[in-house]
């Protein structure tokens, strides 16, 4: 499928093309033998290599993805993730300022408490699209420093929330919060959660 181009110059056949020299960089560090065995470790604090501007499909469940990308300040799309089995996401992209897109939506269902999504999305100032699997979202999650969500993500995030016995959270950024329509309001009161910005 082909992928929407967004406002940089390199191509995604680039980014792949320099995703590679990071997996090779893994290789010789790490010794693992192959991209699957370096996706499964984490990406953290590795910003300032310039080949990790993008990261291609990994369908690999893991158990948690803390940290997974924090501070990779270069990386512009996460192809997509298997989230299904993860029970924690600390801070998982929390500092990666170009960041775009996530493609393929997130499952948040797992996590057994709100510490488990803590600054999930913090500084994420260039994110566009992000989507949800509904229902997923169980506890309070913040985009504050992301102006930029689309319409389509703004309404996968609402779709995302699920019904809650105990009020949570959601936090936009005040030029999302100021575009929510009183339909979407009225849906996220109705799952038991308050919307701030």
């Amino acid at each position: 499928k082909d992928r929407p181009k967004w406002g940089f110059s390199l191509s995604l056949d680039t980014l792949k093309q320099k995703t590679e020299r990071l997996i090779e960089y893994g290789k010789q560090r790490n010794g693992y033998k192959t991209a699957l065995s370096m996706l499964n470790i984490s990406f953290r604090n590795l910003g300032s290599l310039e080949s990790l501007e993008y990261i291609p499909p990994y369908d690999y469940p893991k158990s948690t993805f803390d940290y997974f990308c924090q501070n990779c300040t270069n990386l512009k799309i996460v192809d997509s993730l298997n989230t299904s089995e993860s029970t924690s996401f600390i801070m998982m992209v929390s500092g990666c300022v170009n960041l775009i897109a996530i493609y393929s939506p997130l499952d948040f269902s797992k996590p057994s408490s709100a510490d488990k999504l803590n600054r999930v999305f913090r500084d994420c100032k260039a994110l566009v699209t992000v989507s949800f699997v509904e229902n997923s979202i169980p506890f309070s999650l913040s985009f504050a420093h992301s102006p930029l969500l689309s319409d389509e993500s703004i309404q996968s995030i609402i779709d995302g929330l699920a019904t809650v016995e105990s009020s949570q959270t959601l936090t936009f950024h005040a030029d999302v919060y100021n575009k929510l329509t009183d339909e979407q309001k009225q849906t996220i009161a109705r799952k038991n959660w308050r919307v701030a910005s």
